[in-house]
């Protein structure tokens, strides 16, 4: 994936709340995801993801599948160059599960780009107590499905956020209902490397040009905030 230039890298491994925004794409029967930071990272803090189920029915399966995005960290294919490949990086651990049947949780890079959320194919699952380091790389959009859709790595694209999309499922095996149950896991040393190709000078305004237009894009960027709107999920079942 060698590009010519620098990679693009964005770490982040202390998860501040208030950087990170969550959303929920599908919760059958009665189940739910929160996200919060804790104590145990690797090292500390991490990212928590607790999935709760208030009942799930003898020999039934449920199913949850919620995402977060980074609201600070972006890259602008227009600005920055389109992109050749994305590396991402991450450690998982399962902290805690008081659900009786089988369980299985599976976390997978994901992007936002137009409001769209993309997951990457190929994801990671969280079986282990301890610490556990994953890396997922693409070099190609098509590697990153929402709905039948891809996203646009080109130098054309719209600006693009990353996260992950975690996906928990729960089948209650046993002659009763199960329930209420918890199971927690957690996200630690999020990496994302992004390989493009180098921007030419075509097109760059003349400084004249870049002083006219400077306090607009001032506006814009003032107006913008940290945070956008939530991700609409377009990744398949």
């Amino acid at each position: 994936m060698a590009s010519g230039q620098p990679a693009t890298v964005f770490t982040d491994g202390t998860f501040t709340p208030a950087d990170w925004q969550s959303a929920t794409f599908v919760a059958q029967g009665t189940t739910s995801m929160a996200f919060d930071q804790v104590a145990a990272g690797n090292p500390e803090p991490g990212r928590r993801m607790t999935f709760s189920v208030t009942s799930v029915d003898a020999g039934a399966t449920v199913i949850n599948r919620s995402g977060a995005v980074n609201v600070v960290f972006s890259y602008d294919p227009s600005v920055q160059g389109a992109i050749q490949g994305i590396v991402v990086s991450f450690d998982l651990a399962v902290l805690t599960s008081t659900f009786p049947g089988a369980r299985s949780g599976g976390y997978t890079p994901m992007l936002v780009q137009g409001g769209i959320a993309y997951a990457m194919s190929g994801g990671a699952s969280a079986g282990s107590t301890a610490w556990v380091g994953f890396t997922r790389s693409s070099t190609d959009a098509s590697q990153w499905v929402g709905g039948g859709f891809n996203p646009d790595f080109s130098a054309s694209g719209g600006v693009i956020r990353f996260g992950y999309q975690t996906t928990f499922t729960l089948s209650c095996d046993l002659q009763v209902n199960c329930g209420p149950a918890t199971v927690t896991s957690a996200l630690d040393n999020y990496r994302v490397a992004i390989e493009s190709v180098p921007v030419t000078n075509a097109g760059i305004p003349e400084p004249s040009t870049l002083a006219l237009s400077g306090g607009a894009l001032l506006l814009v960027a003032v107006g913008s905030g940290r945070r956008s709107a939530s991700p609409t999920d377009r990744t398949t079942s």
